[in-house]
């Protein structure tokens, strides 16, 4: 099981899905990775709500990749509300982050 959608991967479904849809029919255990929920990160934000992987859509997204907590290179992360966010991750990065 792939820990990674590539654009290429997204360029096959319908450019006006979001990209919670397409995880949704792609990737459905990354929306729930061992029974919780897990945060996104979009080029680089502070953690964020799942439910914003609805205003996305595919064409806007170069890459989306898993980060389980105990994988080398995972973080802790504090949100602005105070919140400690020590589980699995979703990092996104957006065409917009990877233009030259």
């Amino acid at each position: 099981m792939s820990t990674t959608v590539t654009a290429a991967e997204l360029a096959r479904l319908a450019p006006t899905q979001t990209l919670m849809s397409a995880l949704k029919s792609i990737r459905p255990w990354f929306l729930s990775v061992r029974g919780t929920t897990p945060m996104v990160v979009i080029d680089g934000s502070p953690p964020l709500e799942l439910a914003l992987l609805d205003g996305l859509r595919v064409t806007d997204v170069f890459e989306v990749r898993l980060e389980r907590a105990n994988s080398p290179g995972s973080y802790t992360a504090v949100t602005p509300s105070g919140w400690v966010i020590a589980g699995d991750l979703l990092v996104v990065r957006t065409r917009r982050a990877t233009a030259p």
